[in-house]
């Protein structure tokens, strides 16, 4: 009894380890089937790391490199940069009714050499070539990635062997589609792509329109930038080398690192040039020159170095370039820089996208769908920021410009009408006497001039009156100056106070000596001024000095009128009218004298 209990119990180990191995090997196999479209390839792979890079099919196929394989329990592969050769391996089996054709895509646009080996049943093993090293019309399928039919029979098990090497990024994306739903999803995301592309120039196109309108290097800068930025997305993303330079691998292997070069000199100078880092962040102005400077080496490595020199110069630069530029943007936000404000924020989301790839790339953060488009969608929204962010500036000088010019026009218009008034002023001055205030000796013949051409034509009377205060100089010498430049003041005024019309106009034409012209005014009606001009002066009773004719400063004057005729001018008038002020002084002061 306790031997066939015993033979029981290793009957039933041995039937539960062979089924386990049973189980094994049959979740070895990948079966492609009629009720999926896709398969993961999580857990269904395995992976052999060849540090030599000198393994062939026939190694790497022999039953003794399979304890060496590394069973693959992710989507995906990110191993960072390495000179290994990465082999992964897979069976598959089709056991779908349908008999669609199955692809097999390796969904990383920058491997180098790619080589497909899939078990034949005779033994021997069928090989596709792909690769950034190959022109791209020699790919299987003429697609950005690396995409290849498997040849497969009806409920057979095939072995597939693929060896990846690259200078790039080792990311391994391997997946199994049916071909109708391949081409069904990748037409919706070429959908994709082309909006954000179609994006990207429609920025580049808008600003260096700007550019042309208000020439603003500023603008120029930036289009420079969207373009690297938008070359750098997709060489990235594999169309760059699909629909720009499908027959230079050179090319595919230069555009990438050539571009991120590029892009980050124009925004190192873009930075520079938008929130102004000479005036609001002067030491990390002379960092960004220092950026310009690497990223100028970086173009060159880019075009004469090795791949894997330039990648690692131009990703380290890429990401210290970002961090910079958002230190920037954020210490300058805080000393006062409004244009600072989007800048930052779009920074931010370009850092947080940037940083996640090139974590990723260097293996220190899984690889997957977030990770792989976190760069592209960063830069996409960058773009469409920082030109809102130039608009906005923009808008804020134009705001600023038009609010200097009201100003400035309003400070024109208040010194125009300053200066108005001052030339007025000085007209008026440059006219007027000082102490009288009554018009000067220029003034007194230019109104007299026009006078008199006009009475020419009118052949109206014109009277004028000569004026002299009495003994002005024995007011001076007895009581002083100011006392007979007070008595020339008062004269002044009973003048004007005298006057009826205001088209009479009185003026002080010397030391001592008073004129008025008497527009259309016969001889009686400037006598009878003159003689209330003598009266109202004589009645102020200003004291006059002891020896003089009169105990009150008095005045003479003389009264000329006529009708101008002929060649006669103005001077005659005058002439009469001081020959009668002379006689009226001969005649004892303090009247008035009519010229004869």
């Amino acid at each position: 009894m306790n031997r066939i209990t015993l033979l029981s119990s290793l009957l039933f180990v041995l039937l539960a380890v062979a089924s386990t191995f049973a189980s094994a090997s049959r979740s070895d196999v990948v079966l492609l089937d009629d009720e999926s479209s896709s398969v993961t390839m999580a857990g269904k792979y395995s992976w052999l790391e060849d540090d030599t890079a000198a393994l062939g099919i026939d190694d790497v196929s022999s039953p003794a490199m399979d304890g060496r394989f590394i069973p693959g329990n992710t989507d995906g592969l990110s191993l960072g940069y390495t000179s290994s050769a990465i082999w992964l391996k897979f069976k598959v089996r089709d056991v779908a009714r349908d008999g669609q054709p199955w692809l097999l895509n390796l969904d990383y646009p920058l491997l180098d050499q790619v080589n497909v080996y899939q078990s034949l049943p005779d033994g021997s093993w069928s090989l596709r070539t792909m690769g950034n090293l190959l022109p791209f019309d020699q790919r299987p399928i003429l697609h950005r990635t690396f995409v290849t039919p498997l040849e497969l029979e009806p409920h057979v098990t095939s072995t597939v062997l693929v060896r990846i090497a690259s200078k790039s990024s080792m990311i391994v994306r391997p997946s199994l589609q049916v071909a109708s739903a391949f081409y069904e999803y990748e037409s919706r995301l070429q959908v994709l792509f082309g909006v954000m592309y179609g994006v990207i120039l429609m920025m580049a196109l808008y600003n260096a329109f700007l550019y042309l309108a208000v020439r603003d290097v500023t603008y120029l800068v930036y289009v420079v930038s969207v373009l690297a930025g938008g070359i750098f997305i997709m060489s990235l993303n594999g169309h760059g080398y699909q629909f720009l330079w499908p027959g230079s691998p050179h090319l595919a292997n230069t555009a990438l690192p050539l571009s991120s070069s590029i892009w980050a000199i124009a925004t190192a100078l873009f930075t520079q040039l938008f929130i102004e880092t000479r005036r609001y962040t002067p030491v990390f102005h002379r960092l960004l020159n220092i950026i310009i400077g690497l990223g100028a080496v970086a173009v060159v490595l880019s075009l004469f170095a090795d791949y894997q020199v330039a990648i690692h110069f131009g990703t380290a630069l890429g990401l210290f370039n970002g961090l910079l530029i958002l230190t920037t943007g954020m210490i300058s936000w805080y000393r006062g820089n409004r244009a600072a404000r989007f800048f930052t924020l779009a920074w931010v989301i370009y850092a947080f996208g940037s940083t996640t790839l090139v974590l990723s790339q260097f293996g220190v953060v899984p690889d997957n769908l977030v990770t792989q488009h976190s760069a592209t969608m960063g830069l996409l929204l960058q773009i469409i920021m920082l030109s809102l962010a130039l608009s906005e500036k923009y808008r804020v000088i134009s705001r600023e410009l038009e609010d200097h010019a009201r100003n400035l026009e309003k400070k024109i218009a208040e010194r125009t009408l300053d200066l108005s008034k001052a030339s007025k002023a000085l007209k008026r001055l440059s006219q007027q006497d000082a102490l009288t205030k009554l018009a000067n000796r220029r003034e007194f013949g230019r109104v007299l001039n026009d006078e008199w051409k006009r009475h020419q034509r009118s052949q109206e009377p014109i009277s004028l009156l000569v004026c002299d205060v009495d003994e002005l100089k024995e007011l001076n010498d007895h009581f002083g100056h100011d006392a007979g430049d007070e008595a020339l003041r008062q004269f002044g005024r009973v003048i004007k106070e005298s006057m009826h019309r205001t088209a009479d106009h009185p003026s002080r034409i010397g030391g001592d000596e008073f004129a008025v012209i008497l527009p259309e005014t016969d001889l009686a009606g400037a006598a009878k001024l003159a003689d209330d001009i003598c009266e109202n002066y004589r009645n102020l009773a200003i004291p006059h000095a002891p020896r003089a004719t009169y105990d009150v400063v008095t005045v003479s004057i003389g009264v000329a009128s006529t009708i101008p005729q002929g060649k006669r001018t103005s001077s005659a008038l005058f002439r009469l009218a001081d020959n009668a002020l002379y006689a009226a002084k001969q005649q004892g002061r303090d009247r008035a004298a009519i010229a004869k």
